[in-house]
Parts: structure tokens; C-alpha cells; sequence
């Protein structure tokens, strides 16, 4: 039946149609209000209270899906238990500490344990992609253990990244700041200046024993001489391409 000779269903299906849209309107407006009145998630330091304790952080265990090591302090000085007491580099100690103090939660994330490993955030010891950083104290009372997984973005001008974290007991995952990127293998961790020269141009030789291949002299006849002679080496015998820069690498 055509409405215009009908005016009653005309107006009946005008008003119809105005009702549904004042239905629209009301229900976007009650989310609209519910959203407004939630909570909003308040950024907050992801370890409260650790700034505090820092001074007192004695060894840094780090598990990724390789292994376990340790970076122990001992006798005053930082050390890689597993790789014989060799001495550590104090500015990345400092750094991972540093970074876990000063981390801050953005806004939680899955807490989905199959979505985990999208962010880089499934256990170590399961095979997962996670780096697990584990403080204690100069006590041995645990302090602070963190999964570290993916980042996001480029750093901020303080060299602080987003990347997603969560603690190894609890599935929920979140979105942090901070300046926090743990090196998952040992020899990272190494400190590269052992042996520091107060007065390299006074060095007249040294003798090198590398752990693989014969050893050989360095030598010079004096200290104008940019370059060293090697000494003692049999003619037939082969040796490491650092061999040639180390030698002609001190003044």
C-alpha cells in the first residue's frame, strides 16, 4: 500500500524512525559516559621502591633460552661467575639495574599465554623469547625479576624505548618505558678493558700465548718504532689475523 494515500501509516512510520534514532543516540551516549567514568589506567614505576635499594644489588642473573650466567659482585669488584671470576663491564651492571629502577608501566597488555610469544614475552626455560633479569642482594634476598621482551619505536632523547614486560608468575603483560635492553649472552657482559697502559710508548715487547696455535714475542727496537716484530715463530706455522693489528696497534 502506497503511504501517501495512507497519512495514519505515514506517521506511524515517521515516528518509527525517529524513534530509532533517538535509540542510536541514547546508546552512544551511555558508552560514551561509561567510558568517560572508567578508571583510567595511572603510570606508575614498575618496580616501586627499587631506585631506593639500588646501592644494594649484588648479582644480576640473566636466563634467555641459551642458558643461565651471573654477574656477581665480589670482593668490591663485578664478575662473570660463569666464565671463571673474568671481571665484567660495570657500566652495563649499572645500566640493567639502573633501567629496572626506573621503569615505568604504561598500560597493560594480553594476558593471553598464547599470544606471549607475539611479544617476544614466552619463558626462557620453555624455549621463549624472553630475557629473564633476575636482581639480588648483596644477601642473596631476591629483589626484582622481569621478562623482557620486544620493543617498539625509537628511543626518546633520555635513550628510553617502549617494550613489553611482564613478571615471570603472571601471564598479564604490559607496556613499559624505559632504558632496559639486557644483553642475553655472556660474552657481552665482559669487561673489554682489562689491562689499561698508563704509558704505552714505554712497552719494548710483549710475549702472547693465544689458546690455540703456538706462541710468539712481540718486540721493538725502540719506541719510535710504530711497528712490533713478531719473534720466535716457526716459518710454517700460521696465526691469527689479530696478531698483525695488535702489533701495530700501540704507539
Amino acid at each position: 500500500m502506497d503511504l501517501r494515500q495512507d497519512p495514519r501509516r505515514r506517521n506511524l512510520a515517521i515516528l518509527g524512525g525517529v524513534t530509532a534514532v533517538f535509540v542510536v543516540l541514547a546508546t552512544a551516549a551511555v558508552f560514551q559516559q561509561a567510558s568517560s567514568l572508567a578508571p583510567k589506567f595511572e603510570q606508575r614505576a614498575f618496580f616501586p621502591g627499587l631506585t631506593d635499594r639500588i646501592n644494594t644489588v649484588g648479582e644480576i642473573a640473566i636466563t634467555s633460552k641459551t642458558g643461565t650466567f651471573h654477574v656477581r659482585l665480589a670482593q668490591g669488584k663485578w664478575t662473570l661467575v660463569e666464565k671463571d671470576g673474568f671481571p665484567a663491564d660495570v657500566a652495563q651492571v649499572r645500566g640493567v639495574a639502573a633501567g629496572m629502577a626506573d621503569l615505568t608501566t604504561l598500560e597493560p597488555k594480553t594476558n593471553r599465554a598464547d599470544w606471549l610469544n607475539f611479544v617476544n614475552l614466552g619463558a626462557p626455560d620453555k624455549g621463549g623469547d624472553a630475557v629473564d633479569v633476575k636482581l639480588t642482594d648483596t644477601m642473596g634476598k631476591p629483589m626484582a625479576e622481569i621478562l623482557a621482551g620486544r620493543s617498539q619505536g625509537t628511543a626518546d632523547d633520555l635513550g628510553r624505548t617502549t617494550l613489553y614486560v611482564r613478571r615471570p608468575n603472571e601471564n598479564q603483560s604490559w607496556l613499559a618505558r624505559g632504558n632496559l635492553a639486557p644483553k642475553p649472552n655472556a660474552a657481552d657482559w665482559l669487561d673489554k678493558n682489562v689491562i689499561a697502559l698508563a704509558q704505552p710508548t714505554r712497552i719494548k715487547g710483549a710475549s702472547v700465548t693465544p689458546a690455540t696455535g703456538p706462541a710468539y714475542t712481540l718486540s721493538r727496537d725502540s719506541k719510535d718504532q710504530q711497528d712490533f716484530k713478531l719473534l720466535d715463530m716457526p716459518a710454517d706455522a700460521s696465526f691469527p689475523s689479530r696478531v698483525r693489528p695488535m702489533a701495530s696497534a700501540a704507539p
